[in-house]
């Protein structure tokens, strides 16, 4: 007789990994999977070999693991299902509580089946050759899709970019030009949105940051709504529009923004100048393995923190609900690393340095109090998942954690002999929270926090209107540039997803209609 081939545990171990990559294809890296695959693998592995030692049958040993995992992957599916008829809030029970509800029939349900397969007289290796089946139909469904969008929606940045690309950067000597500190609070809110959305008065940071010297934008605005249009324009110094060729490209495919972000003319101009550049990364896709940097700080090799795949992972899963008990502590690292590194920063080089800092703060997800205290959030989500909704209390407590580190920061960099160019700039808006109308809806998107230090002060009024996209043009204009500044406008992808929209008029006064 031949030998039952078993190998549904490891197919079923592997396709919600690779069917949860299919799905989010257009935002990561295949690298990303790499370890996940692996852990999953070599862990189902293992306990299916230790398993089918303690009841003497492989077959058996297979169903039970194989239903270990069913359960394993698709509990955070369960859940958000459950969350979806019958919410957290409603129910008014904490977030443990909720999910150990859940959790019981969910064991019991396992227990029993593995109880049948434990007990059973009945030849399993007929079935063992249909899961073997079903499972491998469910991994290549998922790789085609997966292939499908490498070989259809893959693309070439000589295809989509419209502006011409360098060979290479041809550096001129040193000019003594100022060290430049450029740092992005992610998805910190202009005070005009924080007063008017949440009443939350933020004047005690903006009295400091006067009182040192910077001067802050009272009605800023970003070009974009989300981090994937607004990194890339702004380190392109023009729209995105103007910079790819968007109807080549799926707006919602991030990737091909992510490249464009990375080969940028910014870095390249600062490195022509005899720059020397740093990049202190935050882990978002959006900001790592930047093209032209000299060092980068605060790498995912350095601080072992999550990737956003890691995270998408873990919500599916039955360690949900301790995943933010699990792996909180890496997320602070890494946001902690990169105020760090801005403390650090001498002002001795024989080079000027550029200091291009991307920090996730205020940014879910919520891992600190207004002190820096750590706190569970119960989620890692860089999102709103379903499950964790706005929570403007932790939305403050870590506004204010951000502008309690950034004061120490600020004291440091503005403490030299030479002084620096500083532009504190938030990529967006807090975008989250409840939508009342269109007015309401573009300011919680666009308001976005801006205040700069420039040694000139007669150069400050010319960045005081002026949008993320003009920032780097203005500097570079102090820097002996001839660049024209470009008229300062704001787009929303369509609803059909398949172009921008100029909404700049819906900021100059209310509209409630607009985006409703």
């Amino acid at each position: 007789m031949k030998k039952t081939v078993i190998f549904h545990p490891f197919l079923l171990a592997i396709f919600p990994i690779i069917f949860l990559f299919s799905h989010n294809v257009n935002n990561l890296y295949a690298e990303e999977i790499i370890l996940p695959l692996l852990y999953a693998i070599s862990g189902t592995f293992l306990i299916w070999i230790v398993l089918g030692f303690i009841l003497k049958s492989r077959i058996k040993a297979g169903f039970v693991v194989s239903l270990g995992l069913i359960v394993f992957f698709s509990y955070g599916h369960i859940f958000m299902l459950l969350n979806t008829y019958f919410p957290i809030e409603d129910i008014k029970l904490d977030f443990l509580s909720y999910h150990l509800i859940l959790f019981i029939p969910v064991l019991v349900l396992f227990a029993l089946g593995s109880y049948y397969f434990i007990r059973t007289k009945r030849p399993l290796n007929n079935a063992t050759k249909i899961v073997n089946f079903i499972a491998a139909s469910l991994v290549v469904i998922s790789l085609v899709g997966i292939g499908e969008y490498y070989i259809t929606e893959s693309y070439s940045l000589d295809q989509i970019q419209n502006i011409p690309k360098e060979s290479s950067v041809q550096i001129t000597e040193s000019n003594n030009f100022p060290d430049v500190y450029y740092i992005i609070l992610d998805a910190y809110a202009g005070s005009l949105s924080l007063q008017k959305m949440e009443n939350y008065d933020n004047s005690d940071f903006l009295d400091f940051l006067s009182k040192k010297g910077f001067h802050i934008a009272s009605e800023s605005f970003s070009n974009y709504q989300g981090t994937r249009f607004s990194i890339p324009s702004t380190l392109h110094m023009n729209y995105i529009q103007n910079t790819v060729d968007i109807k080549n490209i799926d707006l919602n495919d991030g990737r091909a923004l992510i490249e464009v972000s990375r080969d940028n003319p910014v870095f390249k101009n600062f490195k022509s100048k005899g720059y020397t550049i740093y990049s202190i990364e935050s882990g978002s896709v959006h900001t790592t393995n930047m093209n032209n940097v000299d060092f980068r700080l605060c790498t995912n090799e350095d601080t072992a923190s999550q990737s956003e795949f890691d995270s998408l992972l873990i919500e599916t899963t039955i360690i949900n609900p301790i995943q933010t008990k699990l792996f909180s502590d890496a997320n602070r690292e890494k946001i902690l690393c990169g105020f760090s590194e801005l403390f650090r920063m001498k002002n001795n080089n024989d080079t000027p340095k550029f200091v291009f800092a991307h920090i996730m703060l205020p940014h879910r997800p919520y891992v600190f109090g207004p002190t820096g205290e750590p706190i569970d959030s119960g989620s890692l989500a860089l999102r709103d998942d379903g499950i964790h909704k706005w929570n403007v209390e932790r939305y403050i407590g870590q506004l204010e954690f951000a502008n309690l580190k950034m004061k120490g920061v600020i004291e440091k960099l503005t403490q030299v002999e030479e002084p620096s160019i500083i532009i504190i700039q938030s990529d967006h808006g807090m975008r989250e929270g409840e939508y009342k109308n269109g007015y309401e809806f573009m300011l919680r998107n666009f308001n976005n926090f801006k205040a700069y230090y420039f040694p000139d002060e007669e150069k400050n009024v010319y960045f005081e209107t002026t949008t993320p996209v003009n920032s780097f043009r203005i500097l570079f204009n102090m820097l002996g540039d001839e660049y024209e500044l470009l008229e300062d406008k704001a787009y929303v992808v369509s609803k059909k997803g398949d172009q921008l929209e100029d909404v700049t008029f819906a900021l100059k006064k209310p509209n409630p209609e607009l985006l409703d």
